[in-house]
């Protein structure tokens, strides 16, 4: 018995919302391990570590999954090559760069502007259309952010200025991306889109990996570890499910859930490092839900 179109559609979105908090874990817990991971390796180094296991593991697994299928349309390669650079390459280096100037929590603050950058790019290309309970949502969990942030003392400091616009141009350049590959990720299968992004941005690991010491003699098993997490779980796992969601919800949708990374963050300090969560924390993330709430209970146009 065949469910229906619209049930369909509803267990869909509901597999893409599951995927995209599971991303919003690993990534959320990223600043955390990539700064351990930093104390011993160069942040071209990290890139170039999470470019070259990117693309081995999921080539080998991709090519053994769908066999000759995983072969894209010549018209793809273009646009596959261009996201590639946007959201591996450029993306990854702008951002370990950054955060190596600034402190991690000026990197929560900055990703804030990457559901702002997609909703206005995603107009602009006709993906979607302004809807104002969509607006309102975003503008909402953005300010659930705003006020968890200051909360734990997001430093503005000239002295950072450097890091938090390399984080800025990282947001953009993962904006891009994000609505660059919506269309390539209703079209190809998330694991084959997603290793053809990292083989595609194999080859500009040597030019800026180069002068990198890919296995520092001061790096322990501590650093090791961290970036064996920086790997495994917010490159290829969390791009494998970013492009799986992205084929069951829209590039904004995808976008507003970066707002959860803060929260989780917070619970985590509190496991983790015994920090307090308190009201401020309870009013953040109150405003943060009901942001996702009025962004899902609106679901963006289909692409036109």
């Amino acid at each position: 018995m065949h469910e229906p179109p619209d049930a369909g559609a509803r267990r869909a979105r509901a597999q893409g919302v599951a995927a995209l908090l599971a991303v919003q874990v690993f990534f959320g817990l990223f600043p955390l391990f990539g700064k351990l991971a930093l104390h011993a390796f160069a942040p071209r180094a990290i890139a170039g570590w999470r470019i070259a296991a990117g693309a081995v593991v999921l080539v080998a697994i991709a090519g053994a999954r769908h066999g000759r299928r995983v072969w894209p349309a010549r018209a793809d390669l273009l646009r596959l090559q261009v996201c590639a650079l946007l959201g591996i390459a450029i993306n990854q280096v702008l951002y370990l760069e950054g955060l190596q100037r600034a402190p991690s929590v000026n990197a929560a603050l900055v990703m804030g502007l990457i559901p702002v950058f997609v909703a206005v790019l995603g107009i602009a290309c006709g993906q979607e259309r302004l809807r104002p309970w969509r607006a309102a949502g975003t503008l909402l969990a953005a300010s659930g952010t705003v006020l968890l942030l200051r909360r734990t003392g997001v430093d503005l400091g000239a002295e950072y200025v450097a890091g938090n616009l390399l984080m800025i141009a990282n947001a953009f350049s993962y904006s891009v991306y994000l609505v660059a590959a919506k269309p390539l990720a209703m079209r190809y299968p998330s694991l084959v889109l997603t290793a053809w992004l990292f083989v595609l941005s194999a080859w500009t690991v040597p030019l800026f990996a180069d002068d990198a010491e890919w296995v520092p003699a001061a790096a322990d098993g501590a650093a090791w570890l961290s970036l064996a997490y920086v790997l495994l779980f917010p490159t290829v796992l969390a791009y494998l499910l970013n492009a799986y969601a992205l084929a069951r919800v829209s590039a904004s949708t995808t976008a507003v859930f970066i707002f959860v990374q803060p929260v989780l963050a917070a619970v985590a300090g509190r496991f983790v490092l015994g920090e307090t969560l308190d009201a401020t924390f309870a009013a953040a993330a109150a405003a943060i839900l009901a942001g996702l709430y009025l962004v899902l209970r609106q679901p963006a146009d289909a692409p036109r």
